[in-house]
């Protein structure tokens, strides 16, 4: 359900849903990593930043989520940020895809 109210464009029906889900298990990863996809839209950013913070926190190992922070701050011209958080991606999960966009911000000059 909560992919297909994303899909249509219900996404505070959808990040409600999940954060319900979180209410009764807030240390599940894999419930967090959904709502934190719901929030990857322009509008939710900074909850989007404070919902990959909080999962970090539980599992600071989670190359999934360290990726997903690398993104975010790809899309917010954080390019330091990115390059630091792709270095930690490729270290915890060297076969993510993700790991290999780093490239393309260590070389920036303003990264």
């Amino acid at each position: 359900m909560h992919l297909l109210r994303v899909m249509t464009g219900r996404i505070p029906a959808a990040a409600a849903e999940t954060e319900r889900e979180m209410e009764l298990d807030p240390l599940n990863v894999t419930c967090r990593r959904t709502v934190l996809s719901t929030y990857m839209r322009r509008e939710y950013l900074g909850r989007a930043f404070a919902e990959v913070r909080g999962t970090l926190e539980i599992d600071p190992n989670n190359g999934v989520t360290q990726a997903v922070l690398a993104r975010l701050h790809v899309s917010t011209g954080q390019l330091h940020d990115a390059r630091t958080s792709f270095e930690r991606t490729h270290k915890l999960v060297p076969w993510n895809a993700h790991a290999g966009i780093m490239p393309f911000t260590a070389g920036s000059s303003t990264g």
